[in-house]
């Protein structure tokens, strides 16, 4: 039976860790597993890599903006006359509506296990398009938890972005800003809600 898994939660909770073992135990068991990943990710481009681990890493096919993840798929089942078993998805909250949609025609249509991972909200506490759509498709919803960075006790749910130590408190919706500048962390509500309070205070 098929499935549209979303596993999404902040950075730094093992999300892509997560993946690179799910893909290690299907494909020790002999299934054929198809990884994907937005191309509007620079990061590592084509590579999912954890930040928990220099030593894992795997190959990804890029998707773009105008692809349609389901004809990318059955193209590849084709030109190697294999099926393909699992679709694993990284990043996924940079994935449009269109591609959400298309990995729902996959996992119901074609009885593939689709498991996306992703961010929920950007650091403004918005929902990415691509996690919005793949929340309202999906069949099952797991969070990956981790524990708030400041202090320590509640369960992260939120981002904080610094620049140059300032907290970044405005920005188009949506934005990942990655640079050598930059600093995310991941906090609970109330350590979220004291962060920008105090930021205005300022």
């Amino acid at each position: 039976m098929g499935k549209l898994i979303f596993r999404y939660g902040t950075m730094n909770s093992g999300k892509s860790l997560n993946l690179l073992g799910v893909n290690y135990n299907y494909t020790q068991n002999n299934k054929n597993v198809f990884i994907l990943k937005p191309a509007i990710d620079t990061r590592d481009i084509g590579i999912i890599k954890t930040r928990l681990s220099d030593d894992l890493s795997v190959l990804a096919t890029l998707v773009h903006k105008d692809d349609n993840i389901t004809d990318m798929v059955l193209k590849k089942e084709k030109e190697d006359n294999k099926k393909i078993d699992v679709i694993l998805v990284d990043e996924s909250q940079f994935l449009t509506k269109h591609h959400a949609k298309q990995l729902s025609i996959l996992a119901y249509k074609h009885d593939k296990l689709v498991m996306c991972y992703g961010l929920k909200i950007d650091f403004l506490g918005n929902p990415f398009e691509g996690s919005a759509h793949l929340i309202a498709h999906s069949s099952n919803l797991e969070e990956i938890k981790t524990i708030c960075e400041m202090c320590g006790d509640r369960k992260a749910i939120f981002h904080l972005l610094y620049i140059d130590g300032k907290l970044l408190t405005n920005a188009e919706s949506g934005t990942v800003i990655e640079t050598d500048d930059t600093k995310y962390m991941q906090v609970c509500g109330k350590c979220y809600n004291k962060a920008l309070k105090d930021a205005e205070n300022q």
